[in-house]
């Protein structure tokens, strides 16, 4: 309950006094007393507009549903606005952010709460049931599961000092690059630009560290996910079950672990739990309202990432179903070419494609039958990788990962239920029926078709384990369905194994990401520190893998190096290569500029070929001549290589006739860096990353230590990790006698 007019002007006004403050002094104090106003202005704003929301739409008050749309309000109303006013006006700053959060809190100046919520009473009786209130608050099952999901977070966050992913530091660096020109940059997928307005937005709120946001802060904000589930647990009167639902983020160790990942997706998970809520809600209440407000929500966040835009398809088709009776009034099919065409603005053309693409292969595989009963022990990605789990115990790490013991258990119960009561059966048959809890239904069984049976029945695994991650947040619906169908004994029974299923997930999460801390063991942390104290500042650096390590950690140019070059190349072949990657990273821009137009007019030649071969692939597809289509792909896999190898070579050539016509052309500095696996690290054996991490045996000498009078040692620690310096003079007069 909130005084809006006293809340919003307060808040304001202290967040700006501690910003001023800050730019003062360096305080510890000014900085968490700063976070904490930004959480509370951000949480405000959300606020602010539920409250409109369900006054609009006369609502009684229901104060778990009021967070809900708050929290769904504060994340995904003010990025998308910022984003709008970045394309506006070409740039951001600290003022336009508060300038647009300002905007987004005049409604509350004229809002107030109900009777005397606007009145500050002090007096005895006024405590003593502020007291009552808050021993009840504390002995609230949202506040356990707050605590227990947070007291998790919190081990799997502090087991290391670094960002656990590529995605990671990608975002990281592209959020630095929007901080430093003062814009959001608008390069890559359109469905990104708001989470980049998200991380500006806490930035200049919280005053923190970009690195600090993205380790802590953001993860820490999804464990709000736990509050929208009270929508479902409070159906069920039993309160350890409502304790289970409250701590459905534990569902799988995969699920744990991917929020504690700050990249795109991450918004649609916390969403999809909000929506969950909000339909099952719409379900319950019969307010048909509420679904049309997830709706709303999902179009608010197709610029987000493509999973709104599947969302929002979803629930289009949700829409129509409710309405099959009567879609044929101009009305309805005026709403639904409206809802299309906004889809189609803004950016779900690509999701449009994707799906085209897989609906596609999903027909060829299904006339083909192209099984593959072996998933998950072997099967090929889409990527074409050979990421398959071999053997018993892999199958079972694989499930015991991206499943988890508690999402297998549920789906155990909603199969046992289903066949075996009566009751279970029309509760879901009525889930079915209504468009809200249909929704949910419909898009947990299409991820478990892409989980578990296209890459089993047509040997189609397009993303299983991300769809896994997504069913373990799905589940939390038909969990919610068994325990209101069952009581007594069997719910007792069926209580104590959830619990202990839960358990499990939480335990092998945590086995998980204690391993994960070897993927960047503190001996490359260590060599990275040297780095920067150490040399120059931008080196190039050469390296096999370590890429984060080298452009975050270590604040260097990192240029991906084939492990091969390390100790099975030929001395002259790995010259070329150095001087070829040089000559493309020099800092003269005359040079840049030519091989930048060297690079169009070679690969030209090969487009029409290539294309043709894509063409006669395709055709083959689908005519069902798989044989065919590999060899075809094979060919067109040899012609691109041979196509890269002819601009390499014209390249090189450019780039040394360039170099002996400018001596006055300045080169960065050049390293090269090796570091040896760990091997602890949990993905040294995979099949399609072992070539990344490890050097055969009987293969230890390195290339570059055979000529040490061009590639001196400068760092060593052990035979853990090497930096070698590259003396460009003397390998460019080598290469120029090649």
């Amino acid at each position: 309950m909130f005084n809006y007019r006293l809340k919003s002007l307060s808040v304001m006004g202290l967040w700006l006094v501690f910003y001023k403050a800050s730019l003062v002094f360096d305080w510890p104090f000014l900085i968490y007393a700063r976070l904490v106003l930004a959480l509370a202005v951000m949480y405000l704003v959300g606020s602010v507009w539920s409250r409109i929301t369900s006054r609009r739409l006369g609502w009684p008050e229901d104060r778990a549903l009021h967070v809900t749309l708050s929290l769904l309000y504060a994340g995904l109303l003010p990025p998308v606005i910022l984003v709008i006013y970045n394309y506006l006006t070409g740039g951001i700053s600290v003022g336009s952010v508060f300038l647009i959060y300002a905007l987004l809190l005049l409604p509350g100046l004229f809002l107030s709460g109900s009777g005397r919520d606007d009145q500050v009473e002090l007096s005895s009786r006024r405590l003593i049931n502020l007291l009552h209130e808050g021993n009840r608050l504390i002995r609230h099952p949202v506040v356990w599961a707050l605590i227990i999901v947070a007291l998790v977070h919190a081990i799997t966050l502090s087991s290391f000092s670094f960002l656990p992913a590529h995605d990671n530091y990608s975002i990281l660096l592209k959020a630095e690059q929007n901080i430093e020109a003062g814009q959001i940059v608008t390069t890559g997928e359109i469905e990104r630009y708001p989470f980049d307005a998200l991380i500006i937005i806490i930035r200049y709120l919280s005053g923190l560290s970009l690195f600090s946001i993205f380790k802590y802060v953001i993860p820490g904000l999804t464990i709000l996910s736990v509050i929208p589930l009270w929508l479902l647990a409070r159906s069920v009167s039993n309160k350890y079950q409502q304790l289970i639902i409250l701590l459905f983020p534990l569902a799988s160790p995969t699920l744990i672990l991917e929020f504690d990942i700050t990249r795109y997706q991450v918004v649609f998970l916390a969403a999809l739990f909000s929506f969950i809520g909000l339909l099952y809600e719409s379900y319950i209440s019969k307010r048909l309202a509420l679904f049309y407000v997830v709706g709303g929500f999902s179009v608010m966040g197709l610029l987000f990432h493509p999973l709104f835009s599947l969302f929002f398809l979803l629930w289009i088709f949700a829409w129509l179903w409710s309405r099959r009776n009567h879609i044929i009034k101009i009305k309805y099919m005026l709403w639904l070419l409206a809802g299309l065409m906004a889809a189609g603005r803004f950016g779900i053309s690509d999701m449009y494609k994707r799906m085209e693409g897989i609906a596609r292969l999903v027909i060829s595989g299904l006339v083909n039958m192209n099984v593959n009963f072996r998933f998950p022990a072997r099967y090929i990605n889409v990527d074409g990788s050979d990421v398959g789990w071999p053997g018993i115990s892999g199958v079972t790490k694989y499930y015991a990962y991206y499943a988890g013991p508690f999402i297998l258990t549920i789906l155990v119960l909603v199969i046992v239920l289903f066949g075996a009561s009566s009751s279970a059966r029309r509760r879901f048959m009525s889930a079915w029926s209504n468009p809200a809890t249909g929704l949910i239904l419909l898009m947990l069984a299409m991820f478990m078709f892409i989980a578990d049976i296209f890459p089993r029945i047509i040997s189609l695994a397009y993303l299983p384990d991300r769809a896994w991650q997504l069913i373990g947040i799905l589940m939390v619906m038909p969990l919610a369905f068994i325990l209101r169908s069952v009581s007594g004994r069997r719910s007792f029974i069926i209580t104590i194994w959830l619990f202990i299923a839960l358990l499990g997930s939480v335990s092998g999460a945590i086995y998980i990401n204690n391993l994960t801390k070897f993927t960047m063991p503190d001996y490359e942390l260590t060599a990275a520190e040297w780095i920067k104290d150490n040399l120059p500042e931008d080196p190039i650096i050469f390296s096999h893998g370590s890429s984060d390590l080298i452009k975050y950690h270590a604040r260097a140019t990192r240029i991906k190096m084939n492990l091969q070059f390390y100790y099975q190349a030929s001395f002259p072949e790995a010259v070329t290569f150095l001087m070829e990657a040089v000559g493309s990273n020099t800092s003269n821009p005359d040079l840049n500029n030519i091989i930048l137009a060297g690079d169009k007019r070679f690969i030209k030649p090969f487009e029409s070929y290539i294309q043709s071969m894509v063409w006669f692939r395709d055709s083959y597809v689908k005519t069902g001549q798989m044989d065919e289509a590999v060899e075809i792909a094979k060919e067109t896999e040899i012609a691109l290589k041979e196509a890269v190898k002819e601009i390499n070579k014209q390249l090189y050539e450019m780039s040394i006739e360039t170099q002996v016509e400018n001596n006055d052309i300045t080169l960065s500095e050049v390293y090269i860096y090796f570091a040896r696996a760990d091997p602890r690290n949990p993905y040294i054996d995979r099949p399609y990353l072992y070539k990344w991490y490890q050097i055969p045996e009987g293969e230890e000498m390195m290339v570059w230590d055979r000529y040490p009078d061009l590639f001196p040692r400068i760092y060593q620690d052990g035979d853990k990790v090497v930096i070698w310096r590259v003396d460009l003079n003397k390998l460019r007069d080598y290469a120029n006698n090649l």
